[in-house]
């Protein structure tokens, strides 16, 4: 069974059992859009994800989240941050977003799979590279989404060092969405100024902004570290971290709170899937047939680092994989290397192959869907060492 687990700056065993431990607490699974027009997180779990870099990875976590019965909010991020003019979503060209069609695909599995697909705004940013009015984009946008058979209503505001840099949340170009401390402020947007909270949600078809539908019992996973509220001695709310996530902590503490939902932001780009690369359910024939299709029209999306597993999920992960023809294991320990060593230390063969496999992976050269998993083990027979699973040549 496919799962999700968190490998950062806070470790969470798995997604499956997060979603498990808030729905057994009566909370009904809706995408953010259903929030919304119930006006309330009241009695919800809201799972909403922003994705930043990896729509692949998203697709990953939505299947899960289907097969668990629930639904989330995908926020994809149009290009222009992070200094450049292509990313997942497509590129900048002459002024106007290019569409990647591994997007659009991948984007239509995840609505089918009934889930919501949102914008994750960073659109003053995107109107200072491509020289265009912000209203218009995001209505180019959503008109773009509409013609393919996908509903926009929602956005989400995006943290860009560009809008930390001016002191700014991007939702505030909404008049909606206003801040007191930056009301009537304007930024600067090329040789122009920019009035904040000057255009209207409701005009462009809009419905919601994430941050501004209610108040919630708020999970987060930015920046690798999971955070949530909870009450201290005085009765006040304050943001509480564990490195080693306890799901029924977590729960605790929101039968503890005053919140009757749960919002949880979740960023796909930080989690590793335990059977990513190793299965052949027809799922994920479909995310292989989204990127050959983009790669046929000479796209080339950005693709996930090799996931870096912990040692409790080795077992499983080798029981499934030595099943599976197509693969060839390389490890060592008490199990003999295939090929052969013939005399090279196993733990520098390992670091050799990865290490090239890296350099070759950032100059273009390799595709990462060609390396299944990297696992780097460091308590195993009291030895530093790796383990490289890799497809058979055809």
């Amino acid at each position: 069974m496919h799962d999700a687990f968190l490998d950062s700056r806070s470790k969470m065993t798995s997604y499956r059992e997060f979603i498990g431990t808030f729905r057994e607490l009566g909370l009904k699974s809706m995408t953010l859009r259903e929030i919304a027009k119930a006006g309330s997180f009241d009695g919800m779990l809201g799972l909403r994800h922003d994705v930043d870099h990896h729509i692949e990875r998203a697709y990953l976590m939505g299947r899960i989240e289907a097969d668990a019965g629930a639904h989330a909010t995908y926020f994809l991020l149009p290009p222009g941050d992070y200094d450049k003019d292509e990313n997942y979503y497509g590129r900048i060209v002459s002024g106007a977003v290019e569409h990647n069609p591994e997007m659009l695909a991948l984007a239509l599995e995840l609505t089918g799979m009934g889930h919501e697909i949102a914008l994750h705004n960073d659109f003053l940013q995107l109107s200072i590279r491509t020289g265009r009015p912000i209203a218009e984009l995001i209505s180019a946008e959503i008109d773009w989404f509409a013609k393919n058979g996908i509903q926009i209503t929602g956005s989400a505001s995006h943290g860009s060092t560009f809008a930390a840099r001016n002191k700014i949340s991007n939702y505030e170009i909404f008049a909606e969405c206003v801040r007191a401390q930056n009301s009537g402020r304007s930024i600067p947007a090329g040789k122009k100024q920019f009035p904040l909270n000057s255009i209207s949600m409701k005009q462009l078809g809009l419905e919601y902004e994430a941050y501004f539908i209610g108040k919630s019992f708020y999970i987060s996973d930015s920046g690798g570290a999971v955070t949530w509220p909870r009450l201290n001695e005085s009765g006040t709310e304050e943001t509480f971290h564990m490195e080693q996530v306890d799901c029924q902590a977590i729960a605790g503490d929101f039968k503890r709170s005053p919140h009757k939902g749960v919002q949880a932001l979740f960023h796909a780009d930080h989690w590793q899937f335990s059977d990513a690369q190793a299965g052949n359910e027809p799922s994920l024939d479909r995310l292989h047939t989204a990127r050959r299709m983009a790669r046929a029209q000479g796209w080339r999306s950005p693709r996930a680092r090799p996931a870096t597993l912990p040692l409790g999920y080795l077992e499983s992960l080798l029981s499934g994989l030595s099943e599976n023809p197509r693969i060839r294991l390389h490890h060592f320990g008490n199990v003999e290397i295939d090929p052969p060593c013939e005399g090279e230390d196993p733990r520098a063969r390992c670091a050799r192959e990865y290490t090239a496999w890296a350099e070759s992976l950032t100059e273009g050269r390799r595709d990462a869907s060609q390396i299944h998993i990297f696992v780097q083990l460091s308590q195993l027979q009291n030895r530093d060492c790796a383990l490289i699973f890799r497809p058979e040549r055809e």
